[in-house]
């Protein structure tokens, strides 16, 4: 079983990969808005297209975040089943059987 910094370590790899991801997507986002500004200034296309464009490329982009979340979740899972972590219900159940086993133990200890 991995210890806290592997785990810790494995965390912070996976937090930072997302948030590096997540700046692309918004870098992205930040330069189809300019292009499609340019386009309108050229003439190409017009103010409206560009905004309705612009709009429709937002809602790609999101889908896009909300699918790249979904996935980054399935993941991060799938990574801590491989790693054996115990999830955050296991851990409570654990210290709950822990509280009740110390409870019983210094009601033993007290009839001594």
């Amino acid at each position: 079983m991995p210890d806290q910094n592997e785990r810790a370590g494995f965390l912070s790899r996976v937090q930072e990969t997302w948030r590096q991801t997540v700046g692309k997507f918004a870098t992205d986002e930040g330069e189809t808005k300019t292009l499609f500004n340019r386009l309108s200034e050229l003439g190409t296309v017009s103010r409206d297209e560009a905004t309705r464009l612009v709009q429709e490329v937002r809602g790609r982009i999101e889908d896009n975040r909300k699918e790249l979340d979904r996935r980054i979740d399935e993941s991060v899972k799938t990574a801590t089943k491989r790693l054996s972590l115990p999830s955050r219900a296991e851990i409570e159940a654990l210290d709950q059987k822990l509280a009740s086993m110390t409870e019983r133990l210094a009601k033993l200890e007290s009839r001594r």
